[in-house]
């Protein structure tokens, strides 16, 4: 039987630079709804994913 950590929403978001283009921003939203240690909202954006600590924030 599988254990369920949490369950909710997550959505997100890329922004481009141009069709083809690397990826420049990456936002992700997680909307907790059930989880062992409650509820709650989460967001990561990511300002330069292809550079580890470039702007990142939690």
């Amino acid at each position: 039987m599988a254990t369920i950590d949490w369950t909710g929403e997550n959505p997100g978001l890329l922004l481009r630079e141009g069709d083809d283009g690397p990826t420049t921003t990456l936002a992700s939203l997680f909307r907790v709804v059930r989880s062992p240690h409650g509820y709650g909202h989460a967001t990561f954006l990511l300002r330069n994913p292809q550079t580890p600590g470039a702007g990142n924030a939690c």
